[in-house]
């Protein structure tokens, strides 16, 4: 259940337009209109403003960290990785083997993270129509 819950919370704060809200509230109105169209930091930088643009690359790759941070001060549990010899726990123990631990957490992090792409890409409140998502 945290997997649902977490990634669609990684859409949602995925599809913040951060490029279209600083450029609107910095006086350069919709980015949609000015280069290629897209809301990220290279479609920024066309405006001639490298501090906005930086700050759209910081707040962009931000949407992919505040997913770890939350995660981590939230403390939610994962699910679980069955191996074949025994039952493999998120805190890296498992218990009839002795393979190195690369499920639960790192998955869930990578599924969350797909999805904070997906959003960048595709943002619902732009009717699916966003950046490349790179630096997300």
């Amino acid at each position: 259940m945290n997997l649902i819950i977490f990634s669609i919370a990684a859409y949602l704060i995925g599809s913040i337009p951060f490029g279209l809200i600083l450029t609107k509230l910095f006086g350069y109105g919709d980015i949609r209109k000015i280069g290629s169209g897209n809301i990220g930091a290279t479609n920024v930088l066309r405006t001639g403003n490298k501090a906005l643009a930086a700050l759209t690359v910081v707040l962009d790759t931000g949407k992919g960290a505040f997913l770890l941070w939350a995660y981590m001060l939230l403390q939610l549990p994962v699910f679980y990785e069955f191996c074949p010899v025994g039952i493999c726990s998120p805190d890296g123990s498992c218990s009839g083997c002795d393979h190195p631990y690369i499920g639960g957490a790192y998955d869930f992090f990578l599924i969350a993270g797909l999805f904070a792409i997906l959003g960048h890409c595709y943002p619902l409140w732009l009717k699916f129509k966003g950046g490349k998502g790179v630096a997300t």
